[in-house]
């Protein structure tokens, strides 16, 4: 199980994963279990001085809330 989640993990451009808009992707954060980590929908995304996808804003929702997180691609867990 491990090992199947390290595979889905986005790692940049360069493994041939990037998310894109409109993406549903789930947000890493440590101080809770991967079944309570946010969901949400890419809805930008930021490029480093290499042209590649570093970052991304995703749009969360909780209890009619809207937020938007800008996190690192390597927080990003992007459901197929």
């Amino acid at each position: 199980m491990f090992q199947l989640s390290e595979n889905l993990r986005l790692k940049g451009e360069t493994a041939g994963q990037t998310v894109q808009f409109g993406d549903i992707v789930s947000v890493h954060d440590e101080s809770l279990l991967r079944a309570q980590w946010r969901m949400g929908v890419v809805s930008e995304r930021f490029k480093g001085a290499d042209e590649k996808t570093r970052e991304a804003v995703v749009r969360t929702v909780d209890k009619e809330k809207v937020s938007f997180l800008q996190r690192p691609l390597q927080r990003l867990l992007k459901f197929r």
